[in-house]
């Protein structure tokens, strides 16, 4: 389920919209009771195994495999590939574009549930609460820590203003 979550996210990423992020003169302003958004090509996904790794490993054999001065001697077309035993353990990534190729990042927890806060509408100060319920990263490093998730989004282009729609309805 993980492997099919994971390939759905990057059809998804690829094929969804693309908005005009927030400057960071934007995101300076940004106050507790915003309302931020996300773009629509970023999707979060929440696995049971870090399959992620899995899946990258896959799509690197493939592209090895479509030249024949990249392939090992040693390896067989067709040959079945031997897929590492996975632990279970939740991991959460992120599925984006840039420049339509589509890129996957991991998340922390605290992170991922953040993100999908603001997804949902949720004011700023209601979606780091969400983020950071039953969290075990001290409170005196929250700060430091929510300054360096927003300098990554910002930098990746995540961060957008909502639709009027959203505003709306909210």
């Amino acid at each position: 389920m993980d492997v099919a979550r994971i390939e759905w996210a990057f059809v998804e990423s690829f094929d969804s919209a693309d908005r005009d992020p927030l400057t960071l003169e934007q995101i300076a302003i940004i106050d507790a009771s915003s309302r931020l958004a996300l773009q629509p090509h970023l999707q979060l996904i929440a696995l049971d195994y870090p399959a992620d790794d899995l899946v990258l490993a896959l799509h690197n054999r493939e592209k090895r495999q479509t030249s024949e001065a990249g392939m090992k001697h040693d390896e067989i077309p067709g040959e079945p590939v031997r897929l590492t035993k996975l632990r279970r353990r939740p991991t959460f990534l992120a599925s984006h574009r840039v420049d339509f190729s589509v890129y996957y990042r991991r998340l922390q927890r605290e992170e991922f549930l953040t993100l999908a806060a603001i997804r949902q509408g949720l004011p700023l100060v209601e979606a780091l609460e969400a983020g950071f319920a039953d969290s075990r990263i001290p409170e005196s490093r929250r700060p430091r820590q929510i300054r360096e998730w927003f300098a990554n989004w910002a930098e990746l282009g995540w961060i957008c203003a909502p639709d009027i729609e959203t505003l709306i309805r909210g």
